[in-house]
């Protein structure tokens, strides 16, 4: 009676669709119409096929089918009372992996649960064989924005591996990274911050003095002080990573250039510290990246294209020169038409224009003033605003209008000089830059957000 209840809860869980149907029915009436023994041969030929099935599609990104072909898989299990319980345990992980990817949350939310509660019967609360389905289940819970629950899920993902593995597996430092982005987006940037500091502790206890596995551990921690506006901390944070690198591999090696993109990228946001112009030094160390990307002898079309593309944003942003920048775009959509394995890189880059500036901030309290003032006119607390605009082939927005609004008359002006002020990299189109007409910008607001 309880093997019941499980199988109807799998049912209801997982909706087959026809394709799965379809199968199904082949292999039933296969069974139909062999003797039991025949039926006991072809069980195993059935199991090893859908997974088969499930592995290829998964490495060919077509996780429909991959869930179809776990589907099928714990189909087979179902008809076979002989099967090991804990195999049923790693098809429902694999059916719940395969709907994460596509985007089936709540599906795979189910499944991954029924997994580890399959898992648990067999062994303990507390067996290793449980960290593969809570870390996806942690991962799903995430992505589906309940993030909360994430938290809980992914505390006992850490308690399992270090019962299991001990304090300082690397897989226990990924599992402290993924954490910490939950706590950034659940707004708690003290937890998020001590997350990633015992992140770079476990990548300190594997990789001691400067051995450059530690990058990932590092670039995160830095990466995260900037989100969480502890903008000095972060700047140190990727000086320390560019004084590792070249004590490590040297002042020219490709290592140094996302360090670069950053700090310079702190340093023209923030353009004094200490007595020191911030925009001055960010363009000498993205003249650093450009030289490097040019002169290295592995350096790809890749990285030659990006450091091209960081030197013109950055010319554009910090001085407006926008010739001088178009140069740099031109010489970046070079070096990424001259591969025709880059051909997606290039859409990505250069395939429509690319808004590189920050919102203007001080629209902030602005708008918030002037939502105020339209609630007590119009006594609306919610308003939503469409704008259309072109942008030109030098990335400037004109023919800005407003063509939708409610309500309308109050936000009018600052939300138009909000688009007005947007700064856009250009498409480029048969290597000029182009530029592109009726695009839309809305902004929903609320006066409690």
């Amino acid at each position: 009676m309880h093997n019941n209840n499980r199988q109807q809860h799998f049912l209801h869980a997982t909706s087959t669709g026809i394709a799965l149907a379809t199968m199904l029915l082949a292999y039933s009436a296969v069974y139909s119409q062999a003797s039991p023994p025949a039926a006991a041969e072809l069980a195993p030929q059935a199991l090893a096929l859908a997974r088969v099935r499930y592995d290829q599609a998964i490495d060919s990104v077509l996780y429909d089918e991959a869930a179809d072909a776990a589907q099928l898989y714990i189909g087979e299990l179902l008809s076979d009372p002989n099967h090991e319980r804990l195999e049923w345990g790693f098809a429902l992980q694999r059916l719940g992996h395969a709907q994460h990817l596509s985007g089936e949350y709540d599906a795979a939310i189910e499944n991954y649960m029924l997994s580890i509660e399959v898992i648990e019967s067999e062994t303990n609360r507390l067996d290793a064989l449980l960290i593969d389905p809570l870390r996806g289940l942690s991962r799903t819970l995430d992505d589906a924005g309940n993030h909360q629950t994430a938290v809980t899920a992914y505390e006992r993902l850490l308690h399992l591996q270090q019962v299991n593995h001990g304090l300082y597996t690397l897989e226990l430092g990924d599992t402290f990274n993924e954490l910490s982005e939950v706590y950034f987006r659940l707004g708690n940037n003290q937890h998020a911050n001590a997350l990633q500091q015992s992140y770079m502790s476990v990548y300190n206890r594997n990789y001691p003095g400067d051995d450059l596995q530690k990058l990932p551990a590092l670039y995160s921690r830095a990466d995260m002080q900037y989100k969480t506006g502890h903008l000095i901390d972060a700047q140190l944070s990727y000086r320390r990573i560019i004084w590792m690198i070249e004590r490590t591999d040297g002042s020219q090696s490709l290592y140094l250039l996302p360090a670069i993109y950053r700090l310079s990228e702190l340093l023209r946001n923030n353009s004094i510290k200490d007595g020191i112009n911030g925009p001055i030094v960010a363009r000498r160390y993205l003249r650093r990246a450009v030289y490097i990307a040019e002169k290295h002898d592995n350096a790809t079309n890749l990285e030659r294209a990006d450091a091209y593309i960081a030197m013109g944003d950055n010319l554009i942003l910090q001085a407006g020169d926008r010739r001088t920048a178009m140069r740099s775009y031109r010489s970046a959509w070079e070096q990424l038409n001259a591969d025709d394995l880059l051909v997606d890189e290039r859409h990505a880059r250069f395939g429509r224009p690319t808004l590189i500036n920050d919102l203007p901030q001080y629209a902030t309290p602005a708008m918030r003033s002037l939502m105020l003032l339209s609630h007590l006119e119009t006594d609306e607390a919610f308003g939503r605003l469409i704008v259309r605009y072109d942008v030109d082939s030098n990335g400037r927005t004109l023919n800005i209008e407003l063509i939708e609004g409610d309500p309308t008359g109050i936000l009018d002006p600052i939300v138009i000089d909000h688009v007005d002020r947007f700064i856009f990299r250009p498409a480029f189109k048969d290597g000029e830059p182009a530029g592109i007409s009726n695009r839309l910008y809305e902004i929903k607001y609320s006066l409690e957000d």
